[in-house]
């Protein structure tokens, strides 16, 4: 009986979605998203340093060249530098995706080519906005780990009113596996419990997705 309680308590605690495969992807997933919070602040400090090298008074492709020492994270856009091609396609290419602040520079790149703009104003400007966006999505992720814990703590709450009920005298688990009803309970409880969890789950990824 305390060996059923015991892989009872494995279902209920750690739920199916965190075993077997999907808890390598989810571990997985928690990699790439640390991986990207790094290329992030990388992206950060670099633009931070081509500000102050614009600032110092270097032209534009020669401070690209001098930050990617320090700081090589953009080298398409140090080769079109050194080779007169186009820069701004070039730091597109460097960029992760879309929302890399290194494709924003190349946008601000060809704003500034155009128009005579301050190269280092608009960078400056779109790396504080980036900095707070990062900011903003490191405390979210805070926030949802109360919510996580939340779902594992319920459902733990069942494993503890076998307990409770062993402990007592009742002997709950007799009567879950002894009869069509209490195996139907027990099926049923398991799969409440099993469904509940990738529910709040999902949530919280969807939410963690669209930051």
């Amino acid at each position: 009986m305390l060996t059923l309680l015991l892989v009872l308590s494995a279902c209920f605690v750690v739920p199916l979605p965190r075993l077997g495969t999907l808890t390598g992807l989810r571990e997985l997933k928690k990699r790439v998203s640390r991986s990207g919070t790094d290329r992030e602040e990388a992206e950060l400090r670099w633009a931070a340093a081509l500000v102050g090298e614009l600032r110092a008074g270097k032209q534009p492709v020669l401070a690209i060249v001098a930050c990617h020492e320090d700081h090589p994270i953009a080298p398409r856009a140090v080769r079109a530098c050194r080779l007169g091609a186009d820069v701004s396609e070039a730091l597109k290419q460097d960029a992760a995706n879309t929302r890399s602040l290194l494709y924003s520079t190349a946008a601000v790149w060809e704003v500034a080519h155009s128009s005579g703009s301050s190269l280092a104003d608009l960078l400056q400007k779109i790396s504080e906005g980036q900095r707070k966006t990062l900011g903003v999505r490191r405390a979210l992720h805070v926030e949802l780990a109360g919510p996580r814990t939340t779902a594992r703590l319920m459902s733990a709450l069942p494993v503890l009113g076998l307990i409770l009920g062993v402990m007592l005298g009742a002997n709950p688990l007799s009567w879950l596996i002894s009869s069509p009803v209490g195996i139907a309970v027990l099926l049923g409880g398991l799969s409440l419990n099993f469904f509940g969890y990738r529910w709040i789950n999902k949530i919280v990824a969807r939410v963690e997705d669209s930051l």
